[in-house]
């Protein structure tokens, strides 16, 4: 009697099945993590546009809330004061963003009031928004580009630390 045993690279090693289970399971768990991690990022970021849209404003619209200032409308620069100095959009009060005592001139401000806030760019009025909103501000507006996005415009600016 003569037995033939043909080898086709399949084994039913149980090694073998140990560690292509476990590659499932590293594979099964990274495709988890990937999925977990770009589902959070796109839903923040969806929020952020959401947020861009009501919150961050073009100068144009930015120029014409802010000529309505009223007593329950506060216009703010959060640049520092030699940024203000040289040029200023006019009624903006001064916080200066990059001061230690930044978050508790904010903590002072009515949280009923709306706010317009703005600085060079947008960077620090942007991180402003951020912290306005999370002591309970709900209602602040951004001016998209800063005060350089509002002197493109050729807006007025005032000069010197005086309205």
């Amino acid at each position: 009697m003569e037995i033939v045993v043909i080898f086709t690279g399949k084994t039913n090693n149980s090694k073998d099945r140990m560690k292509r289970n476990s590659m499932k399971k590293v594979i099964f768990a990274m495709f988890t993590v990937l999925y977990v991690v770009l589902g959070f990022n796109a839903t923040r970021f969806d929020i952020r546009i959401q947020d861009k849209d009501k919150f961050l404003i073009s100068p144009e619209k930015f120029k014409k809330e802010t000529e309505k200032i009223n007593a329950d409308t506060i216009l703010i620069d959060v640049r520092t004061p030699e940024e203000y100095n040289d040029g200023h959009i006019g009624g903006a009060i001064l916080i200066d963003f990059k001061k230690t005592d930044f978050k508790e001139k904010l903590e002072t401000l009515n949280k009923e009031k709306v706010y317009y806030i703005y600085c060079r760019s947008g960077r620090r009025s942007g991180n402003s928004r951020i912290l306005m909103n999370e002591i309970g501000i709900k209602e602040v507006y951004d001016l998209q580009g800063g005060i350089l996005a509002w002197k493109a415009k050729e807006y007025p600016v005032k000069k010197g630390d005086k309205e």
